[in-house]
């Protein structure tokens, strides 16, 4: 009796707050379609920035979740509200929401696949509070879930959270070790425009721990992808980064070559600002190698360069 008693007061709101947000409700809506409706219903408000109104219909959403017992609604409505007061830079109450929804929820339940997702976005809370320690934490507890639950996707977001932690912490071998995974990612999702760039970095994170013939193996890899499938842009910011590893351990002959290669790609590309430094680049290692002359020239022509789309940008403006 008791517990016919709750279901008609649990209906009875669901009713009322139908009538009162325009919700479209009737007798064959399932409880599960009523709490999604409800939810559709806060994000409208939610991209609309109307941040009061959707975390008022979302904690109502709420209620009805936990009237009902339903731990995914529960938690899907604690990890929106989090991301609404964080939105508003409400960082305290948006942790407090995500903390919330992470409680109760065990490994066998339906709940446990959004896990991650809100341990993700505790991480960025953490990012956004300059707390980086706490965020990554955070991001690692995560991974490990995200395989788990087979979220390639959500797994690869975490991965490129942990990255920026790691570079920003200076932690070469590390983030070298998250890159390699996050390659193997993208290998298996055939995103060779990402494959191409993690390539790249993971040369940078070389060239940064002094083992240069890895980092040059790397950047030639990453070279290779994108002169095939013609991204220019890209193709020479391999060549600067190369040149400069090159200069750094003192190969000014390799160093001026592949100078030379991204100066002619910013030509073609009409990219005045990475040409404008592909020749102050040059102009330091013919300075290095005692050509002087040629050294002047190319830096006036840097400087030209740069003076003329420096007045080209403030013009624009």
């Amino acid at each position: 009796m008791l517990l016919t008693n709750h279901i008609i007061t649990v209906a009875l709101f669901l009713l009322l707050f139908c009538l009162n947000t325009n919700i479209f409700c009737d007798e064959t809506n399932s409880y599960k379609s009523f709490l999604h409706q409800v939810w559709l219903k806060g994000q409208e408000e939610f991209k609309a920035n109307n941040y009061k109104d959707a975390i008022a219909i979302w904690k109502k959403g709420l209620e009805f979740a936990q009237d009902l017992k339903d731990k995914s609604g529960i938690l899907i409505f604690q990890n929106h509200i989090g991301i609404a007061y964080g939105d508003q830079k409400k960082y305290k109450q948006a942790i407090k929401f995500f903390k919330q929804a992470m409680k109760n929820c065990n490994v066998n339940e339906d709940c446990y696949n959004r896990i991650p997702i809100v341990l993700n976005n505790l991480g960025a809370t953490y990012i956004n509070l300059g707390q980086n320690k706490i965020a990554l934490r955070y991001y690692l507890e995560a991974l490990p879930i995200s395989r788990k639950i087979n979220n390639i996707n959500l797994e690869k977001d975490v991965l490129n959270e942990i990255a920026s932690i790691y570079s920003e912490q200076k932690e070469y071998r590390k983030l070298i070790e998250c890159f390699m995974q996050l390659l193997e990612i993208y290998r298996k999702m055939k995103d060779v425009n990402n494959e191409a760039s993690i390539l790249h970095h993971i040369g940078i994170a070389y060239s940064n721990i002094a083992e240069s013939n890895k980092a040059i193996n790397y950047f030639k890899l990453s070279i290779e992808i994108n002169r095939s499938n013609k991204k220019l842009y890209n193709l020479q910011g391999n060549y600067l980064d190369l040149g400069l590893l090159y200069e750094k351990i003192s190969h000014y002959k390799q160093a001026l070559v592949y100078y030379k290669k991204a100066l002619h790609i910013n030509k073609k590309i009409k990219n005045k600002h990475d040409e404008a430094y592909a020749l102050y680049l040059i102009s330091g290692i013919l300075n290095e190698m005692g050509k002087y002359k040629e050294a002047l020239e190319n830096l006036q022509k840097s400087l030209s360069i740069n003076r003329e789309f420096n007045n080209n940008t403030f013009r624009k403006k």
